[in-house]
């Protein structure tokens, strides 16, 4: 055995059976909460539904158009369930959430191409797209269907769906996020 070897084996020996006899501790965040159906969303203010669409972006605290939404920053999307040609107004109300899905989808970004005896395309996503789908309901504006907040990460690092802190980011004082107790 080559001496470099024999020492990089014994430093990564040591380093293991350190961490066996201390035991590894791994830092969990202090804001663990989880959305669940026990939890409302809260419109604070109307807001305007452009016309010809489904819904309306909000990021930073404020309504953005799809264009200007930075999916790899927190960001959400209220929905209702039929677009209009005219813009719609959703008024403030307090919506039950009855269900929470969390989903994960590649994003592709680009496409390589090689030359061959024709284009071979070779794809690889660059990024996943985290979403949590809040599947809203009220009485007063049954139309409003669903907040669908998301961001993009690298899957290789430590990628995770937005905490409750994070989405309450995006949605600023428009919304008020919290459990149906409080």
């Amino acid at each position: 055995m080559k001496p470099k070897v024999k020492k990089r084996s014994v430093i990564f020996t040591v380093i293991l059976a350190l961490g066996n006899v201390t035991g590894l501790v791994i830092a969990t965040p202090a804001n663990t909460e989880t959305i669940s159906t026990s939890w409302q969303l809260t419109l604070n203010q109307d807001l305007t539904i452009p016309g010809q669409s489904a819904g309306i972006y909000l990021q930073h605290g404020k309504a953005v158009t799809e264009a200007n939404t930075d999916q790899y920053y927190p960001n959400c999307r209220l929905e209702v369930r039929y677009p209009q040609d005219k813009p719609q107004t959703i008024t403030a109300d307090t919506f039950s959430i009855y269900r929470v899905k969390w989903t994960e989808e590649d994003v592709l970004l680009h496409s390589n191409q090689y030359a061959s005896n024709g284009i071979i395309q070779v794809s690889s996503p660059t990024a996943d797209d985290y979403t949590t789908t809040l599947y809203l309901r009220s009485g007063k504006q049954p139309d409003v269907t669903r907040l669908i907040c998301r961001h993009w990460e690298d899957p290789t690092g430590f990628a995770e769906h937005l905490s409750v802190k994070q989405i309450r980011s995006a949605l600023g004082k428009i919304f008020t996020l919290q459990p149906k107790n409080k």
